[in-house]
């Protein structure tokens, strides 16, 4: 039985491609045909099904070359097309970020050129790129210190960034106020201060502990009773407390350890607490560690703890700057 022929006003017809995108094919040697007498082309069943297949795949957007490899059977459909998907949800996460750099920066009244590139440039990292910027900060505090590796590492993992594919309005200003303090020689000087301070003296664990456990009591106790750490109460338990601290540390509370805990609470506490305030918006201080301290200690005993501390914090601050 003689194969089937048609003209390619035909196949226009049969396949619902045009003739003349059916021509274009052609010429692009994606659809070879044999000629007549006259020079009219002819196609077969079999090019029915070619280009049925050229037509899916072109309207998933796949390149005339990646076409022509799969015609050729040089590559597979399958290969083809999970290319292809990776370059769509590529392109997709690209115009997902530059949308959400959009929303970011007409919150603003009056943005600025300024404004959308550092938006874009946030949006643009990768979490290893945003680790890199914290690391390369705590380089900056630590060089030509005499400070512990270990300390380094552990500030740095703490403080690594794990945003989600689209970062909230939140996370977004959140990086970029942190990148500002990172950028701020004012806060690297105080960060450098803070890491000397800490190295110079290792602290004694046990004795820490010892002064923890009377301090939180003493705490607690006046807590129950409404008494503030503003009171004459709570400056005896924070005068004990950094008392405890020196003796922990192997030092003296004397006046040089009191000017050095009394610049840590005017200059370094507040920008230390804003700090890990942007890091925890972040994503950062590993959810999972703190999700495995809360496993070992229950939950209503380690909100009681933290509580008692942040009234031992006041008392203490109220001491050095009362």
């Amino acid at each position: 039985m003689a194969e089937r022929t048609y003209s390619i006003g035909q196949l226009a017809r049969l396949s619902g491609v045009s003739a003349r995108r059916l021509r274009f094919y052609a010429d692009e040697g994606l659809l070879p045909s044999a000629r007549t007498e006259s020079g009219y082309r002819l196609f077969c069943d079999a090019d029915l099904v070619r280009i049925d297949l050229i037509k899916h795949l072109r309207n998933a957007d796949v390149p005339l070359n990646d076409i022509r490899e799969v015609l050729a059977r040089r590559s597979s459909i399958k290969d083809v097309l999970i290319f292809r998907l990776n370059e769509i949800e590529t392109l997709i996460a690209s115009q997902r970020r530059v949308a959400l750099a959009l929303r970011a920066a007409l919150r603003s009244p009056e943005p600025t050129n300024d404004d959308l590139r550092r938006i874009l440039t946030m949006l643009n990292l990768s979490q290893t790129e945003r680790l890199d910027v914290i690391a390369r900060f705590f380089d900056k505090v630590a060089d030509n210190l005499n400070v512990d590796p270990g300390w380094k590492d552990w500030m740095v993992d703490m403080s690594a960034p794990d945003l989600p594919d689209e970062p909230t309005a939140e996370q977004i200003d959140a990086w970029i106020e942190l990148q500002a303090m990172l950028n701020d020689q004012n806060f690297l000087q105080l960060m450098r201060q803070h890491a000397k301070d800490a190295q110079t003296r290792p602290m004694n664990k046990a004795i820490f502990d010892e002064v923890q456990k009377d301090l939180l009591q003493r705490a607690g106790d006046a807590m129950a009773a409404d008494i503030e750490p503003t009171s004459d109460v709570g400056r005896v338990v924070g005068e004990d407390f950094l008392k405890g601290w020196a003796r922990a540390h192997g030092g003296e509370a004397d006046a040089d350890f009191y000017a050095r805990m009394k610049r840590t609470y005017v200059e370094y506490k507040p920008a230390s607490r804003r700090y890990w305030q942007l890091i925890s918006i972040l994503g950062g201080m590993r959810k999972k560690r703190f999700e495995s301290a809360r496993q070992e200690t229950a939950s209503p005993e380690l909100e009681t703890m933290k509580k008692r501390w942040l009234w031992v914090d006041a008392a203490m601050k109220s001491r050095l700057l009362g």
